[in-house]
């Protein structure tokens, strides 16, 4: 179309920038090839050329970043985290933040392989991907920015992620941008490599003009827009422990709900247990959901149970699977190494008698790890409905489902209906009963939730645990763990 230039003179134009600044005798920073993808997609070396030159076009270089406009990047932050360690004259402003804080971990690329990266555990972030296990969004959707800065602000504990909240609100907010530039550039890089791979012609070198390019970043760039945020249920009014006022019943409640998670945390199959209250009464039945976090997490929580599993990094390099071999023939430490992998290395489970969280050690930050589970690992989501909850949702679907067809008569599928318009109906009516349906599964799944979160959260204050029996805690709603 006119006024739309070709990406491959800009291409052009940019490599030959980077070569008169090589020419001239320095140091050139430069981001590096997913090498394991190019392999894993039989990348050839012009095909690799090509990714390269469009990678430059569409991201700049680590010295003079840019990004295209409908990503809706912040190009100044970009360019204060960009660039050598120096101050800007005549501002005084910091530039490079992002080389002095973060690359020696994360690299240059932000591919998690930094000069100190094979000495910690675990490994730093590859951003590449755009999987992040630490966020208050479903479990395939990308972080918020608050997510982002929140990790800055607090770090990982239990990790070599220090904090950040010494350095200024700008800086922080400058290195979150950066960090979403280079997991957009990353998903761009992998969506490339796949399209080499998925091509019929095999060999033929990949569409590069504006439109093509535009399609195979749009993806991408929606992915980071508006993430859906996971719909936090507050505990039941008979949980929120802190507003009771007798000291006798605020005991006796926590008491039953940790003895309830007990069951769900020890358990991977539904069943009943008996429950004696603190008053003398009689013993109840109480039903409860397997959660099956004994199988990795052990039966006391000491993080001993399943310890061979491997995180999704992990297997995207090593599995033989994602090679397109079979599981038996493993990958040798000779052909992934030399791309810029790290060392295979097992993923252990967290020993929840420390206390020490790496997303946070608010019950809500619990909430988020246990209603998504935590992406890039083997932690799942878990279904933590009872029998009861399963039978009380039934009823409130089956109730929908007959205001749907009071409401809406002329939406009610016949069988000589055509395709398409019972696939239109029953999607309306899909959305009409999942509006009504999803917020009370969320209110009755909540309950088994805060039950599961008060017997991990009471695991450090039990015999063996870091903080021991003599600590006693409170619960202040999503606030912090306070002892009294």
């Amino acid at each position: 179309m006119p006024g739309r230039r070709s990406l491959v003179w800009a291409c052009g134009l940019a490599v030959a920038c980077c070569a008169v600044v090589a020419g001239c005798g320095q140091s050139v920073a430069e981001f590096h090839l997913n090498m394991v993808a190019m392999t894993k997609n039989e990348v050839n070396e012009q095909q690799q050329q090509q990714i390269a030159d469009i990678l430059t076009a569409l991201f700049g270089t680590p010295d003079e970043p840019f990004a295209p406009a409908e990503t809706g990047l912040d190009l100044d932050k970009l360019r204060r985290c960009s660039g050598p360690v120096h101050r800007d004259a005549p501002t005084g402003s910091p530039k490079g933040l992002f080389r002095e804080h973060c690359v020696h971990c994360h690299g240059i690329s932000g591919d998690g392989a930094g000069p100190t990266a094979a000495f910690l555990n675990p490994y730093p972030r590859d951003y590449r991907e755009g999987w992040y296990k630490f966020k208050s969004t479903k479990r395939p959707e990308r972080p918020t920015t608050d997510d982002l800065m929140r990790t800055l602000h607090e770090g990982l504990p239990g990790t070599a992620m220090p904090s950040f909240k010494l350095l200024p609100q700008l800086d922080r907010e400058a290195l979150v941008e950066y960090v979403r530039f280079l997991s957009i550039r990353g998903e761009m890089e992998l969506r490339l490599a796949r399209l080499v791979h998925d091509s019929p012609k095999k060999g033929e070198p990949l569409k590069d003009d504006h439109d093509s390019l535009s399609a195979v970043l749009a993806p991408v760039v929606a992915s980071w827009q508006d993430p859906v945020e996971i719909a936090v249920q507050d505990r039941p009014v008979d949980m929120q422990f802190d507003k009771i006022d007798d000291i006798a019943k605020q005991r006796a409640a926590r008491r039953l709900s940790i003895a309830i998670g007990r069951q769900m945390f020890t358990h991977e199959a539904p069943g009943e247990f008996e429950y004696k209250p603190d008053d003398g009464s009689a013993p109840v039945k109480i039903q409860y959901q397997g959660a099956a976090c004994i199988k990795c997490h052990g039966p006391t929580g000491l993080g001993d149970g399943q310890t061979t599993d491997y995180d999704d990094w992990t297997k995207y390099v090593w599995d033989p699977a994602t090679w397109g071999r079979k599981p038996q023939d493993l990958i040798e430490p000779s052909v992934v190494m030399p791309l810029g992998a790290l060392p295979e290395r097992h993923i252990v489970p967290r020993n929840l008698r420390l206390g020490v969280y790496r997303g946070g050690r608010r019950p809500l930050d619990l909430y988020y790890r246990i209603h998504e589970g935590i992406n890039g690992v083997p932690m799942p989501a878990t279904d933590l409905m009872t029998a009861q909850d399963k039978a009380a949702l039934k009823k409130i679907s089956d109730a929908a489902d007959k205001q749907f067809k009071a409401k809406f008569p002329d939406l009610v599928i016949g069988e000589d209906d055509a395709d398409d318009v019972q696939e239109m109906k029953l999607r309306k009516k899909t959305e009409f009963i999942a509006k009504i349906v999803d917020p009370e599964m969320e209110k009755l799944q909540s309950r088994r939730l805060w039950n599961l979160i008060d017997y991990v959260m009471a695991l450090p204050y039990e015999p063996g645990g870091e903080l021991g029996v003599d600590a006693d805690i409170t619960n202040g709603g999503h606030g912090e763990l306070v002892t009294r």
